[in-house]
């Protein structure tokens, strides 16, 4: 068989007699009947080239297109596009657009390969559309033009949607009331958005909140701030199900009181009647302040307050029914528009009664400057504990005037005593006045004969001791006892109470002597102790005649403080021991005198408490050093 590499028209017309112009119509009429025969997979092979098939034979080559030419994108958004081509006879391929893009625009970049073109396609995001496409046409040397369209998907991009205003602020609202706002949501471009609106209270959106927004779509919303607190707030708009572009709108506000107070609680009884409130306006409006609850209370009527002005409501116990020393807490409220402001009110029942009263049975006597201890009772009825003060002079003339401090417990009695002297003799009326707070409560009186003293009466002797009651200055002091003893002359000179008490130290406790002087000016102070004397204290072992005891001088430093004397010095070792305090220059002139008994947990307990301390603390590093 005969092998044709190529088909020669003078051949053909001569070998087999078909004229040259019968061929060119044929051929014509068979491209208008069949255009796919110009397809880019079907190409003529020129006169005098050879084939790119298999066996290299001349006839229909294959396409220099090597794959479909496509690509996606977003709206508005831009892709790149590589064509890549093959020249059967290895020379280069020519490119043209022969249909530029509906929807975009086509730029050519760089080529870095010879087997391929790469083109830009940008899209006009004004135009909404899902698809592009552009046809270009490409030609390998020798072989005829085959055209191709490039295929483009465009999708829509998320909906973005805006907020007008950006911010939104409700400045100032007072509390009880409602400001509102508007906002407008606006889908400006990109695919539809559905969702709900959400704020937190106090904010709120009117309405459901839901909006569906396709592209370019507005909806208005409104919302509403009811502050309920005094303070400023902020929050973020939000959107339910959650949108990843949504845009942060900060929403702020501030709740003010409508009005002010100058306090909101108050007292009243049956003393003290009636609560005064004065109230000032703080806004651009007339008020009316009025009552919301009905505690009982006996209210004022409503008040109208112009702007910024002031004014008055007030509350009384009226006829309020309470028990003696009764107590109820009430909350009555101020009231104007939607605001309430609670009050809290004491309502106190009458107080029970406390009398002072004097315990004789018959008129007392006693002689010019000598002092008489009088006795009486402080009985109380209400149902809490009173603290108190009792008032009463120590002499005749009212020139020294005592007050002390007392408590009592509720529905209790309490027995009280004070020394009391006359320079004069006659008949007299000393009295104890009850006081609470400065306020004169009871008053009790005595009758008292002073008589002169007789030439033939004997002095009192020094042991012979006058009880009184012994108040503790310190409130950390422990009291051990302590009496008073008369001097043998010189009675002015005599100590109304002599105590002692214990004052605790990091290891050893001290002693504190506490005395008062009645005496005139400010004197030296002799502070002696009792030394017992025996064989083993007797230095010569041998026991004076003066007998078995002898009084040794403390050397101290008195310190006088509120009226009163003290001195501290080391606690002794245990034991009693029996102190004595007079002013010098008064020979055997004892002022007063006290036992105290020293136990060995005085003396010691600081001394094992401070070891007991170091052991645990010991303890503590021990056992932290372990779990380290």
């Amino acid at each position: 068989m005969r092998r044709f590499d190529s088909i020669d028209s003078h051949r053909l017309i001569g070998v087999y007699g078909i004229p040259r112009f019968v061929l060119l119509a044929v051929l014509f009429c068979i491209f208008l009947c069949h255009p796919e025969v110009l397809r880019a997979d079907i190409t003529i092979t020129p006169s005098g080239t050879k084939g790119i098939g298999p066996d290299r034979r001349g006839g229909v080559s294959p396409t220099v297109l090597l794959s479909p030419v496509t690509g996606e994108l977003i709206r508005g958004g831009e892709v790149d596009l590589p064509i890549a081509v093959a020249s059967p006879s290895g020379g280069k391929v020519s490119l043209q657009i022969s249909k530029p893009p509906r929807f975009g625009s086509l730029q050519s970049l760089e080529n870095r390969s010879s087997s391929a073109f790469l083109y830009r396609y940008v899209n006009d995001s004004a135009v909404k559309s899902m698809e592009d496409s552009f046809e270009f046409r490409i030609q390998a040397p020798g072989q005829a033009w085959s055209t191709h369209t490039a295929s483009i998907r465009i999708k829509d991009p998320p909906g973005s949607l805006s907020v007008i205003p950006g911010k939104v602020d409700f400045g100032k609202v007072a509390i009880g009331s409602t400001a509102r706002r508007t906002l407008l949501l606006c889908n400006s471009f990109g695919a539809p958005v559905s969702g709900t609106l959400l704020l937190p209270a106090p904010w709120f959106v009117i309405g459901d909140g839901v909006f569906s927004l396709a592209e370019k779509e507005t909806h208005s919303f409104e919302i509403e701030f009811r502050p309920t607190e005094s303070k400023e707030e902020t929050t973020e708009l939000r959107a339910a199900p959650e949108i990843p572009n949504f845009p942060s709108v900060l929403v702020s506000g501030e709740g003010i009181v409508p009005f002010l107070i100058d306090t909101t609680s108050a007292i009243v009884s049956t003393e003290h009647p009636k609560a005064i409130f004065h109230i000032t306006n703080s806004s651009a409006r007339e008020m009316t302040i009025d009552w919301t609850d009905d505690t009982g209370l006996l209210c004022s009527l409503p008040a109208r307050i112009p702007p910024q002005g002031s004014g008055e409501v007030w509350l009384s116990i009226g006829s309020l029914h309470l028990e003696n020393e009764e107590r109820k807490e009430l909350h009555p409220a101020l009231r104007d528009g939607n605001f309430s402001l609670p009050l809290e009110i004491v309502a106190l029942g009458p107080k029970g009664k406390v009398s002072i009263k004097a315990l004789q049975d018959q008129p007392l006597s006693t002689q010019e400057h000598l002092p008489i201890t009088l006795h009486g009772v402080i009985e109380s009825t209400s149902s809490v504990e009173r603290t108190l003060q009792i008032r009463y002079p120590e002499e005749e003339s009212d020139s020294r005037i005592i007050t002390k401090s007392l408590k009592i417990p509720s529905h209790a009695s309490q027995p009280f005593l004070f020394s009391w002297s006359s320079g004069k003799s006659g008949s007299f009326t000393p009295s104890a006045t009850l006081l609470e707070e400065g306020r004169i409560l009871d008053t009790a009186q005595w009758k008292v004969a002073v008589k002169r003293p007789e030439s033939s009466a004997q002095p009192l002797r020094a042991s012979d001791p006058v009880p009184v009651a012994v108040t503790h200055d310190s409130s950390s002091a422990k009291p051990v006892g302590g009496f008073i003893r008369l001097a043998r002359h010189d009675n002015d000179k005599v100590a109304p109470s002599l105590s002692a008490s214990i004052q605790s130290g990091l290891l050893f406790n001290s002693l504190v002597l506490h005395w008062l002087y009645r005496g005139e000016g400010t004197p030296h102070f002799i502070i002696e102790e009792k030394v017992s004397r025996n064989a083993l204290t007797d230095r010569s072992g041998e026991i004076g005649e003066a007998g078995e005891d002898s009084w040794r001088r403390i050397q101290v430093s008195p310190v006088l403080q509120s009226g009163g004397w003290s001195v501290g010095f080391s606690m002794p070792w245990p034991g009693e021991h029996v102190y004595r305090v007079y002013p010098e220059g008064h020979d055997m002139v004892i002022m007063a005198q006290i036992t105290v008994p020293v136990t060995w947990k005085m003396y010691l307990w600081p001394i094992i408490r401070a070891f007991l301390g170091l052991l645990f603390l010991i303890c503590l590093i021990k056992v932290l050093r372990e779990r380290l």
